[in-house]
Parts: C-alpha cells; sequence; structure tokens
C-alpha cells in the first residue's frame, strides 16, 4: 500500500508548492491518485486499528519508497507520457529500445533505492489472524 507520506514525497508538487502554487500541487496530488487509483494512504497505526477491528491480533509494517525514490520516479514520470501513448496506439510500451538510458538510469535509481527506508511513501503491513 502506499504511506501517508506518499503525497509529501512527490516531486512536483514540492516543486510548485515552493513557488507558491499550492492548488496546483493539490491538482497533481489528486490526478495522480486517480490516476494510480490510491484509494488509501494511511499512517501504520490507522491500518492497525483497522486490521485490529477486523479481527487481526499482530499487525506489523515496514516502510519502503525512500523519498530520494519517490522524488526520482515523480520527476521522472512526465517521460513515460510516449509509451503510454504507444501503448494505447500500437499495444507496445516502446516503439524502439532505448538501451543508451538504462545505464544512466539503472545506476541513479539503484543508488535512490539502496538505502533502508525509516520513512517511505510506500507501506508493506502484514497482519495475523490467531488460530
Amino acid at each position: 500500500s502506499h504511506s501517508h507520506l506518499y503525497n509529501d514525497f512527490l516531486f512536483w508538487p514540492a516543486l510548485f508548492r515552493a513557488v507558491g502554487l499550492r492548488p496546483l500541487a493539490r491538482t497533481y496530488i489528486n490526478a495522480i491518485n486517480r490516476l494510480f487509483r490510491h484509494f488509501n494512504c494511511y499512517h501504520p497505526d490507522q491500518w492497525a486499528a483497522l486490521l485490529r477491528d477486523a479481527g487481526f491480533d499482530r499487525v506489523e509494517h515496514q516502510y519502503y519508497l525512500p523519498k530520494k525514490a519517490m522524488r526520482a520516479f515523480d520527476m521522472l514520470l512526465p517521460c513515460s507520457a510516449p509509451a503510454f501513448f504507444n501503448k494505447r496506439l500500437f499495444s507496445r510500451w516502446t516503439l524502439t529500445r532505448r538501451r543508451w538510458l538504462w545505464p544512466f538510469l539503472g545506476r541513479y535509481l539503484t543508488r535512490c533505492c539502496e538505502a533502508p527506508a525509516p520513512e517511505g511513501g510506500g507501506l508493506l503491513i502484514t497482519a495475523h489472524k490467531a488460530g
């Protein structure tokens, strides 16, 4: 699931807020959550309460997607628009292979994701039921 920090860790809304465009930041966040169908971005405590109410007795969580990785993902998201249209028009994500891009992006994204995330935009939740 996505954590309560997901929207705060996005690159473009942070940039929009920094230059005084708060309404544009909110519009972007709403559009991203609609596009990716994010329904619940709860705090771990809120998830734990919901799951305990549903009969789970042990709830644990772990963050993933540190802030740096989330910012990189969101910063690069507009670059995916051509692939989206290719998929719609030609039933393929790409028309050509962009092998020249992968060495750079691979190193950058690996560095963004390597460190453990004390807090992150993603939230892995495990819940156990007694019996």
